[in-house]
């Protein structure tokens, strides 16, 4: 899995709203392998604000309903089939791995470098942590 990178531009002027709704002039553009993955208006404070562990980042800033549902999907696939052994997801932000063989799910920050950008977690926890609905 590739790292990535992330430009943010202030445009000077009101370009649209951040996720609360506030009017912002900064756009965050997420790069990956040279591709732009996501760009989108924020605010800065809301960025700067969104400290926390990995996996605490990765519920508040990429798990949405569509994530949310590609992983229940991969989590029912293994619950139909044990011949399922393992899954790797590439989303904006984060890099998901499921190890269904060792029962750890790995996430990867892709945007940040060092110890801190990784995370093993056993599977429980991340299904327990992200409100999934699936029995493993």
């Amino acid at each position: 899995m590739a790292g990535g990178h992330v430009i943010e531009y202030n445009a000077g002027k009101v370009i649209g709203t951040n996720a609360s709704g506030a009017p912002t002039s900064t756009i965050k553009i997420n790069v990956r392998g040279g591709v732009i993955q996501t760009a989108f208006p924020y605010w800065l404070g809301m960025i700067m604000s969104s400290g926390g562990t990995i996996i605490e980042r990765f519920v508040a800033q990429e798990l949405d309903d569509s994530v949310r549902s590609i992983l229940k999907d991969a989590f029912d696939e293994r619950i139909c089939s044990k011949s399922v052994l393992f899954r790797e997801f590439e989303f904006n932000c984060f890099d998901v791995s499921l190890d269904f063989e060792k029962g750890i799910v790995t996430l990867q920050d892709v945007l940040s470098a060092g110890e801190s950008s990784f995370l093993d977690i056993p599977i429980r926890d991340f299904i327990s942590a992200c409100g999934l609905n699936v029995s493993c």
